[in-house]
């Protein structure tokens, strides 16, 4: 992320103690965080056997939720089908949502409601296919999102009648659940820059549509907070960045005028109005940024497509066999056979 990125007033409601707590916690030195209150994990759920994933190696990898059978599933498939097809690798009577692969490739993090109905984060090792609960509360907490260093996830959570932003420890129970935003509007679906010092999320906040907004973790005051897309007559959401933090990319509902579809804003002309590259109504990037999955939506149906960034059509969409529910692209090992199917 550049240094220069301007900033503009945004409303800020929540204290500086707060705020503080955040810079600290939120740093890349990890050393120097203060060791608060514990969060309650659970046993991981119990497995059965999955049928054998023909694939070995790292390779451009596909996590997808998709809806099927009145529940949403995590399944994986290679960006060359023929390599490795749509794949399951979660099943139960609960739902998995929002996949987001770590830093380092070894695993991700998701959302699911299997206990009992409550809504936390989640994490699977994916050579082991161990999953650890992360949060345990009584709240909605989904769209997770890693810090660079694999340490932190940021994640959306419905906390006193609203949708906010806060973070958590991944590995270490002890650390407290930090607000990011406390603000009357909804502000939701977060992603951590490769920077580690903002995150952008979608927010209700300008009063009339919901818009891409960057927090900057090293400000307070009124300029933490600047809108990046301004959009009043259109509506975003599922932002993700690129691999150095030089691309936003993010999907739009146009209103009025402009085109629905994918957008790509540049952090290094950030007063440039994002730019249209093709239809979807999710993307995820590869790890070169080169390439763009696209999610598409059909009369009762949605597709798999990809784009190079100049908006060219790589892949023809191809049918899904049930609503998406979260996506993520990149470099990943999974072993023959995969050993659990949770």
């Amino acid at each position: 992320m550049p240094s220069h990125i301007a900033t503009s007033p945004a409303k800020i409601l929540f204290a500086f103690t707060i705020t503080s707590l955040l810079l600290f916690g939120c740093s890349q030195s990890l050393e120097a965080t203060p060791p608060p209150a514990a969060i309650t994990t659970e046993t991981p759920i119990a497995t059965n056997t999955p049928d054998t994933i023909r694939y070995s190696g790292e390779g451009n990898l596909i996590f997808l939720s998709i809806e099927e059978n009145g529940h949403a599933h995590l399944f994986v498939q290679s960006n060359r089908p023929q390599d490795l097809p749509l794949t399951r690798i979660t099943n139960g009577e609960w739902n998995d949502i929002a996949p987001a692969l770590s830093p380092d490739r070894t695993m991700i993090a998701f959302a699911s409601d299997r206990n009992g109905g409550y809504w936390d984060l989640f994490t699977m090792n994916l050579q082991s296919g161990d999953v650890t609960q992360i949060t345990n509360t009584p709240e909605y907490d989904s769209a997770p999102s890693w810090s660079p260093d694999g340490q932190w996830l940021v994640f959306e959570t419905y906390t006193n009648e609203n949708l906010e932003i806060s973070v958590v420890s991944v590995n270490d129970r002890t650390q407290p659940i930090i607000p990011v935003t406390q603000d009357s509007a909804s502000d939701h679906s977060p992603v951590w820059a490769p920077d580690g010092r903002h995150i952008a999320f979608i927010s209700l906040r300008g009063g009339e549509s919901d818009d891409v907004w960057l927090a900057d973790l090293d400000l307070t005051g009124e300029d933490r907070y600047q809108n990046l897309s301004n959009t009043p007559f259109a509506s975003e959401n599922h932002p993700v960045w690129n691999y150095d933090g030089s691309q936003l990319l993010w999907a739009s509902i146009s209103q009025t005028v402009g085109f629905s579809g994918l957008y790509i804003w540049e952090a290094n002309d950030p007063n440039r109005t994002a730019r249209w590259i093709g239809d979807g109504i999710w993307g995820a990037w590869n790890e070169t940024a080169e390439q763009i999955i696209a999610i598409t939506s059909g009369p009762n149906q949605q597709y798999i497509s990809s784009y190079d960034v100049r908006g060219n059509l790589l892949l023809p969409p191809t049918p899904l066999h049930g609503r998406v529910r979260g996506l993520a692209w990149g470099l990943a090992q999974i072993p023959t056979p995969f050993s659990k199917l949770i």
